[in-house]
């Protein structure tokens, strides 16, 4: 493969990225102000809560697995016993890990006074977060086809967003949040394994207990840079609601925060496009042909989008 022809993959997987990314933006304005105003600051600082603390359970969840796996993915392009083998590794390792956070976080759900009264509200955003967790993103991150998971994600959050409007009406509907996440994402996951079997004839192919063991070793500095560059996040949200309790202020936080992720997201669909280029064909040149290209127009709509936000 030519380096003109996989630049031109490497820039149309950042399109499609971008696509992803933005249509999180698109989602999010679209459904955070009417949950804001439907719930009040009350039980939307709930939702706030909940997802601060998912952002752990994803992180946990995936073990530097989107890094490291997409990296052997790249790697072993034309080994397909070995990808086969890789997906079912992955798979079983984030069922064991899946057990082990359910049982701890709902333990401390229910010994937490403030929380205990929305156990099942909990227990809906984490089974969302875990089904989530299982989408085979490495595999399409590696073989740079970003297309099919962008536009299956585009369906599952269009249908997250009516579902939302249409069933989402009172404070006391907060509970319908985490349950409409939990269907969306399940069907996000069966459709992209359906993909994968069909499209790829990527089956699961056991792997040996040292080849398991050998995946978790490589991944867990991964999953050491990525913990701890998202602890710091998260953890505001979870101070906040130990202290205020189910407070209006943890509804504020939590719309104010909203708006300060997604502008600080406007990047990530570069590096995350890069990753798996750099990996194969170390073209530092264009590295800088995009940063030129891309970064002036990053944040001139971060600008826009956020003066937009405070009128």
């Amino acid at each position: 493969m030519s380096i003109k022809s996989t630049d031109k993959i490497l820039f149309k997987n950042t399109f499609f990225l971008y696509l992803l990314t933005f249509s999180g933006y698109f989602f999010s304005v679209a459904t955070v102000p009417y949950l804001t105003r439907t719930l009040g600051a009350v039980a939307f600082g709930k939702t706030g809560v909940a997802t601060a603390y998912m952002s752990y359970v994803t992180i946990i969840m995936d073990l530097g697995f989107i890094l490291s796996a997409t990296q052997k993915v790249v790697e072993h392009k034309t080994d397909a016993l070995y990808i086969r083998k890789l997906l079912y590794s992955v798979f079983i390792i984030k069922i064991i890990v899946g057990f082990i956070i359910s049982f701890f976080f709902l333990t401390y759900v229910f010994f937490n006074p403030i929380m205990r009264q929305d156990f099942i509200f909990y227990a809906l955003y984490l089974a969302a977060y875990i089904i989530n967790s299982f989408l085979p993103d490495f595999f399409y991150r590696g073989i740079e086809k970003m297309k099919i998971i962008t536009i299956r994600t585009l369906l599952v959050k269009g249908l997250f967003m009516c579902l939302i409007f249409a069933f989402v009406d009172s404070p006391k509907d907060y509970w319908k949040v985490p349950f409409i996440t939990l269907l969306g994402n399940t069907i996000a996951v069966l459709l992209t394994y359906f993909d994968l079997f069909i499209s790829y004839r990527m089956n699961f192919e056991k792997a040996t207990r040292h080849e398991i063991y050998s995946h978790i070793k490589d991944t867990l500095p991964f999953f050491s840079s990525r913990i701890a560059s998202t602890f710091y996040q998260a953890m505001n949200t979870i101070v906040l609601s130990s202290i205020y309790g189910n407070s209006k202020l943890i509804g504020y936080y939590t719309s104010a925060d909203k708006i300060i992720t997604l502008s600080k997201t406007g990047s990530s669909p570069i590096a995350d496009s890069l990753y798996p280029y750099m990996i194969r064909n170390k073209n530092f040149k264009l590295i800088k042909r995009i940063l030129l290209i891309f970064m002036p127009v990053i944040c001139f709509s971060m600008v826009m989008y956020v003066a937009m936000i405070c009128k």
